[in-house]
């Protein structure tokens, strides 16, 4: 299972088609309309957004934004059996908004395409299409097919590389119900939960993912779920001017984190500001200098670019930013990240700690050339959780929603 599209519903399709197009660099890959409403699809590598506005007040969008802020309101998958999760889908009591026996197969040179579009929590909705019937995205016969499973080829200049995960929020004391319901419906398992506090606000959080061999990439859903611990958590935060559970962020993956934000920066992409105080504790965590940050280190401070790593296990390190709010309201932005491999010349780096560092913190071995690529880097950015929270809460300032220290 891996995602196929995300679905925003949004102003002004054209407008938001834009924006992704000028601001972040995605591809335009056409727009439609469909009588009530207008929809504009964008794309990055295999990044796909589906953009739609309401063209009168009949649209569903015109409903949806009733309710609710512009958002996210479909995560669609890419599934390898698709009746099996129906059948799942209504033991829990989801709804089949849409399925091709419904509406009329949609029919392609060799079979119709299974699909459906499902209630997930909330609000939210979830298009399932079934992987053994996708045809090949440069096939004639996509021309039958509904626009929003037609998307060009990735291309290999394309900034961002693929979705590399998706959070949830729920509200408070919502979680463990949550996560239990969406590992029954799509089997995921839970590989880590975490709870992080700071004296203003908090999220309890946990992480759901599929399976890495269910998928043609090898890269599976990957879904955390937060929900708030303390009422004035950013958590909180977003539900309230959502009101209700939502999709909170989108991390896109990149392979060039340090250019791509600083292009973005020069194309007007508003990014959270980190505390100068990260930068000088970042250094002294164990195993800093065989993290190779040594030629990198001016322009992640520059960037403002957050590291990540695990104490125990040599993997490479995470890089992230978070983008401010896209939105009018503060619900909705982009994580952007970078998962390197491990570069470590032998065991003696690795157990050398923090000995031989210069006057930034850095040692020699930090740009060995000798180094070794090994393991891409996992996790979430645990360890820049509390820095995280900081950023967020200046924001929250910003709107008075937390006192100022």
């Amino acid at each position: 299972m891996e995602i196929e599209y995300v679905h925003f519903y949004v102003d002004d399709a054209f407008t938001w088609q834009q924006w992704f197009v000028h601001r972040l660099g995605f591809r335009s890959a056409g727009g439609w309309e469909d009588g009530d409403s207008r929809h504009e699809r964008v794309c990055s590598g295999a990044v796909r957004f589906l953009l739609s506005s309401a063209l009168s007040t009949a649209s569903p969008v015109a409903d949806y934004l009733a309710q609710h802020p512009p958002g996210v309101v479909d995560v669609a998958l890419r599934v390898k059996d698709l009746q099996a999760i129906l059948q799942r889908a209504k033991f829990l009591g989801a709804t089949v908004f849409q399925h091709d026996e419904d509406i009329g197969a949609v029919q392609t040179r060799r079979e119709a395409l299974p699909w459906a579009t499902l209630s997930g929590w909330g609000d939210l909705r979830h298009t399932l299409v079934e992987a053994r019937s996708c045809i090949s995205r440069a096939s004639s016969s996509q021309k039958s097919l509904p626009p929003r499973f037609c998307w060009p080829a990735p291309l290999g200049a394309d900034a961002f590389q693929r979705i590399d995960h998706v959070v949830f929020n729920v509200a408070a004391g919502a979680l463990t119900d949550a996560v239990d319901w969406y590992s029954q419906l799509f089997e995921l398992r839970s590989r880590q939960s975490f709870h992080i506090k700071t004296p203003h606000s908090g999220l309890r959080s946990q992480v759901l993912v599929g399976d890495a061999s269910d998928t043609e990439q090898g890269q599976p859903l990957q879904f955390p779920i937060n929900e708030p611990a303390s009422s004035t958590s950013q958590i909180q935060d977003f539900l309230n001017y959502n009101q209700g559970p939502g999709i909170q962020h989108i991390a896109l993956a990149t392979q060039t984190l340090l250019p791509t934000v600083a292009r973005l920066r020069q194309q007007q992409v508003d990014f959270l500001s980190v505390p100068p105080s990260y930068y000088h504790q970042l250094p002294l965590r164990p195993h800093f200098e065989a993290q190779g940050l040594g030629s990198d280190w001016a322009e992640i401070m520059a960037q403002q670019v957050l590291v990540d790593w695990h104490p125990d296990r040599w993997e490479g390190p995470l890089l992230q930013i978070f983008t401010r709010p896209i939105f009018e309201a503060p619900t909705f932005f982009f994580e952007l990240i970078e998962r390197r491999r491990a570069a470590i010349a032998n065991q003696t780096v690795a157990l050398r700690g923090q000995t031989g560092a210069d006057s930034n913190g850095l040692s020699s071995a930090s740009t060995s050339p000798l180094m070794a690529e090994g393991c891409c880097a996992q996790g979430f950015g645990e360890g820049n959780f509390q820095a995280l929270f900081e950023a967020m809460e200046l924001e929250q300032r910003s709107r008075e929603l937390v006192p100022k220290p």
